[in-house]
């Protein structure tokens, strides 16, 4: 019992270098769930790597800073940085350890949909678009870009990538004339060649919709 609270304190007083409020109350509530014997099999189970201790933070109301998270990582000695040791095949697998330490963490990686081939298909052309939308539809769509991909998109820098897809093949009716026609006739294509006094159909469309109904807006200026 007496290691069991000392465990129940350490755990706690670490929680709360994170968050004083709601994830300490979690956390109390949760051992105080426990008798002696779900605690010890806890325990072992963090032990082996089989349980994690979690942090729950809402988005935009409560944040961590990165040198919060280096601070803690310190207190309980937690090597976050590391040397990277690496075989070189050019010199018949030589081992090197990099000069720097740099940050090693576990991630979850998730594949976009895009990656999987049964996802992928080539339309034979791109006639058939949606009169409210501008947008290629089936047959002839191809593709689409979801919010998740723009944000990778974004994440990455590609901004002009998202230009691209989401403006002059997501629906920008004369916008993809001159894009085609630049490609076609010069053999690719520079954005910043192509006049930006265009919008997607979308955009005009909503813009009516909105006139119609007596309400003035700046989407179309």
């Amino acid at each position: 019992m007496k290691n069991r609270k000392k465990a129940e304190e350490y755990i706690i007083n670490q929680i709360s270098k994170i968050d004083p409020d709601e994830n300490v109350k979690m956390y109390k509530e949760f051992f105080k769930s426990l008798d002696d014997k779900q605690f010890d099999e806890f325990m072992i189970a963090l032990r082996d790597g089989k349980e994690q201790l979690s942090v729950q933070l809402p988005n935009l109301v409560k944040s961590i800073t990165n040198d919060k998270i280096l601070k803690i990582a310190e207190d309980i000695g937690v090597e976050l940085f590391e040397s990277i040791r690496f075989k070189d095949t050019s010199t018949d697998g030589r081992e090197f350890v990099t000069e720097y330490k740099y940050l090693i963490l576990e991630i979850p990686v998730r594949r976009v949909i895009q990656y999987l081939f049964h996802k992928i298909s080539l339309p034979e052309s791109d006639k058939k678009i949606d009169v409210m939308s501008g947008q290629v539809i089936k047959p002839d769509k191809g593709a689409k870009l979801s919010l998740i991909e723009a944000q990778i998109l974004l994440n990455k820098g590609l901004d002009k990538s998202i230009v691209e897809l989401m403006k002059f093949r997501g629906g920008d009716v004369s916008g993809y004339q001159k894009f085609k026609n630049q490609l076609e006739t010069l053999g690719s294509v520079k954005m910043s060649d192509i006049a930006s006094d265009t919008y997607p159909r979308s955009e005009i469309i909503l813009d009516v919709f909105f006139k119609c109904m007596h309400i003035d807006n700046n989407l179309i200026s």
